[in-house]
């Protein structure tokens, strides 16, 4: 077991090599953002932060295992955020162009490598000075010990307030993971994911995978269309829907009249006697005649 410590240790990156990481990349970007001596000193304790917080999870980062890939980004997002009090709103918009200093870590293979020394070649040339706090710092101004941040309040220039802040929170994020690492947020390896083993813990074993395989053998990837698990209740001889719908209403009428008369027929009955079917053209004259046959006429003249 003290054997087992002593090789994890050894693996993971020594404190000599935080500070070397951390100086480096304060070294350029007090050259490439024209920080004065008050940021430079501030923004080497941020780097070293940074570094710091990945120490154990260097190997796993490289190999891309899913738990170091979030505590890199999540890591990131506590940086960027510091440095956009400490550096001015110019200084932290060509801060985001540049993706050397805005992400600075990616894999290759199963390496891991700073984006930095692919731009600047020369690891023993310095354009300023050791920093004055470079031996004193040990992580006292990490947001471990101050929630809100310790570079809150301390400079009162216009600060950039953008989503770019926080790289884990940006619409880009599945590229940015694709870009650095080669996967997407929701990829997990092959095999387990062992845990970074930090100085004074016991080493524990790898849990055993207890949770059953659910999957049968053969289909080994997702069907591309779903099956239709409804049942069929439809007769044999009737698989599919006919195209028009059958009359089941009854014909009430009778074979020879499939269809509705033109005219209805006049079902009146008829009242009038056969020999007089139709209105006589004159009505006769049923008064009687009550003259005297011999007086036809009016007399002409009254007798006195």
């Amino acid at each position: 077991m003290a054997w087992l410590s002593t090789t994890l240790c050894m693996a993971a990156m020594s404190t000599r090599e935080v500070r070397e990481h951390a100086r480096f990349m304060t070294d350029r970007m007090g050259y490439e953002l024209q920080l004065n001596a008050m940021q430079r000193d501030d923004v080497y304790e941020i780097n070293y932060d940074f570094f710091a917080g990945l120490q154990y999870t260097m190997d796993d980062l490289a190999l891309g295992v899913t738990y170091a890939v979030d505590q890199y980004y999540a890591s990131l997002d506590l940086r960027n955020e510091d440095l956009s009090y400490v550096l001015t709103r110019s200084q932290y918009e060509r801060f985001l162009t540049c993706e050397y200093f805005y992400r600075p870590l990616r894999s290759t293979g199963s390496r891991w490598e700073i984006r930095l020394y692919s731009v600047y070649p020369n690891l023993t040339h310095f354009y300023f000075g050791t920093p004055s706090i470079y031996f004193s710092y040990t992580g006292g101004h990490s947001r471990i010990h101050f929630g809100t941040g310790f570079y809150t309040h301390r400079y009162h220039h216009p600060r950039y307030a953008g989503p770019m802040i926080r790289p884990s929170r940006h619409a880009h994020y599945a590229d940015f993971r694709r870009h650095d690492f080669g996967m997407r947020p929701g990829y997990r390896p092959s095999g387990p994911a062992p845990r970074p083993h930090r100085p004074g813990e016991a080493v524990r074993p790898p849990r055993p995978n207890t949770r059953p395989n659910v999957r049968p053998n053969n289909p080994q990837t997702r069907p591309e269309t779903r099956p239709n698990v409804r049942p069929n209740t439809r007769p044999n001889n009737q698989q599919t829907r006919p195209e028009t719908r059958p009359n089941t209403r009854p014909n009430a009428r009778p074979n020879g009249q499939q269809t509705r008369p033109e005219t209805r027929p006049n079902v009146r009955p008829n009242t009038r006697p056969n020999s007089q079917q139709t209105r006589p053209e004159s009505r006769p004259t049923t008064r009687p005649n009550v003259r005297p046959n011999n007086q036809q006429t009016r007399p002409e003249s009254r007798p006195t």
